[in-house]
């Protein structure tokens, strides 16, 4: 037998033909019908997706009949989406999937979450949304809040309510109106989901209408103007008494948009918006303040209905779709919804999520120190 022989105690190897590397798992995933893309989910998914420091798989789903062309408009629409409020995501898209059940059965085994837009669900029996915790080290910090960004262009003025997103003033509300109801209305102990379901976020009649129905009593109108006055005292006591406290990042939040030309406004139900702004010397960092006083004089109907924002929006000249609505309430969420606004953002954390994501918000962060501006310079 001839032939060249290895040295003796060399061993060889098979050879392996080249295999291309496999893409990397979704992990992190947003399901989206073609259409009008629903906002809430795909920027829900890049929020998670950015907590853990992982790419976002967008999957872009044909109706049977759709051109092409409609899934590329689509994905378009969702990646401006998610680059107006997480710029530096990185997004995989995924456009020739006409069975979405059988390509997570395929390729999600384990994934770190899944968003489901709401037209998909039904349709291929998925579930809406599901969640895993970050594996350990992957997240941008541990147990920190991913910073989202308000991007400028396209977004040009952003619409802040004051108590409970500015000031701290909204437990001061609670306490009086929590002291109008034991005291005046027949010794009711006001619980904190009450406040939340009947009076947050609504103008004062609203919420006194809702409370005295609560309370089971019936006073005439010269005894609700009596009760509403009372209300107020209550507050404007607590607000001289602690002063309104000024909520984590809301002043350095403001001044960059001040610094950045973006156009800012206060909008909310109470008669006591300007004491409060000046109290906590926030008042010359907004260019309108649209309150409880100015809806009484032009009669515009409170929260949830949303013609306290669009006010705002009109004087300061910017349409609804450009502007960023920032709230805590569910009435104000809701209105943010309702006028068709650019971005919902909800203030709040633990259970009140979800409730403020049925409500009508985007996307919700603890406080606004989890909000960044990026401002595009225009080119000379």
């Amino acid at each position: 037998m001839s032939g060249h022989l290895p040295p003796r105690g060399h061993v060889t190897s098979p050879r392996v033909p080249h295999q291309p590397a496999r893409p990397p798992r979704p992990e992190v995933v947003a399901l989206l019908a073609c259409g009008k893309p629903a906002r809430a989910t795909v920027l829900r998914a890049a929020q998670a997706a950015t907590a853990r420091a992982l790419p976002l798989d967008l999957v872009v789903v044909p109706r049977p009949g759709d051109p092409p062309a409609r899934a590329l408009v689509s994905t378009d629409r969702s990646l401006q989406l998610v680059r107006r409020v997480f710029p530096h995501q990185e997004v995989r898209v995924h456009v020739d999937v006409p069975d979405p059940a059988a390509w997570l059965r395929a390729h999600t085994r384990g994934t770190r979450g899944l968003w489901v837009d709401p037209g998909l669900r039904e349709r291929f029996g998925l579930p809406g949304t599901t969640t895993r915790p970050p594996r350990t080290g992957r997240s941008s910090a541990p147990g920190a809040t991913p910073r989202l960004t308000i991007a400028v262009p396209p977004f040009r003025a952003v619409l802040f309510d004051l108590d409970g997103v500015l000031t701290g003033t909204a437990a001061l509300h609670e306490q009086a109106w929590a002291r109008l109801a034991a005291e005046d209305l027949g010794g009711h102990r006001l619980t904190h989901t009450e406040y939340l379901d009947l009076v947050d976020g609504r103008n004062r009649e609203q919420g006194l209408a809702r409370l005295v129905a609560l309370c089971g009593v019936a006073p005439d109108s010269a005894a609700l103007a009596a009760l509403a006055a009372r209300k107020d005292g209550y507050f404007c006591a607590a607000l001289a008494d602690r002063g309104p406290r000024v909520l984590p990042g809301a002043r350095a939040l403001a001044e960059r948009l001040v610094g950045s030309g973006v156009a800012t406004a206060v909008v909310s139900a109470s008669r006591n918006a300007r004491r409060v702004l000046a109290a906590a010397d926030l008042l010359q960092l907004f260019d309108e303040v649209v309150d409880g006083v100015l809806a009484a004089h032009r009669k515009l109907p409170g929260k949830p209905d949303p013609a306290l924002f669009l006010e705002a929006a009109r004087r300061l000249g910017c349409p609804p779709d450009c502007a960023v609505v920032v709230e805590d309430s569910r009435a104000g969420l809701e209105a943010g919804r309702r006028g068709g606004f650019g971005l919902t953002l909800g203030i709040g954390d633990g259970a009140s999520v979800e409730q403020l994501c049925a409500a009508g918000a985007d996307l919700v962060v603890p406080d606004l120190q989890a909000v960044d501006v990026d401002i595009e310079e225009e080119e000379p």
